[in-house]
């Protein structure tokens, strides 16, 4: 039972580690997020409009609080450019998601099986049996 507690406590930290690494990789861009987001020709009143928009201007770690609120409740955000739900966006791309995975599946598990019925010449040539190692 404790095995199996220090497990999922275990899968707990890798998971919120996970996440902060993701937040963080926001903040570790050279550079202030709107103006990389907006671009060069973005004006300073569309730049603190977005800051306040995405919740850039409050403290990190209120940011991180709101993204892991966020985040357990489904919302993933907005799109930056068309203002969409990031869920929805997702949602609509999972269909060509799940068959080029599918596609991927089928197409290694073929190669896997033409490549174990026949041994090649090179895998046979490299196994040495104990009378050729003297």
């Amino acid at each position: 039972m404790w095995r199996y507690a220090l497990r999922r406590l275990g899968l707990a930290v890798v998971i919120v580690l996970v996440a902060m690494a993701m937040f963080g990789m926001l903040h570790l861009v050279p550079g202030d997020p709107a103006s990389i987001a907006l671009g060069p020709r973005a004006t300073p009143e569309m730049r603190e409009e977005f800051r306040v928009r995405m919740g850039l201007d409050k403290p990190i770690p209120v940011q991180f609080a709101r993204f892991v609120a966020n985040a357990l409740q489904g919302d993933l955000g907005a799109d930056v450019w068309s203002r969409q739900p990031v869920a929805r966006l997702v949602w609509l791309a999972l269909p060509h998601t799940a068959a080029l995975t599918a596609l991927g599946i089928g197409w290694a598990l073929s190669a896997s099986r033409s490549g174990a019925s026949r041994p090649s010449a090179v895998a046979a040539g490299s196994i040495a049996s104990p009378a050729s190692s003297r």
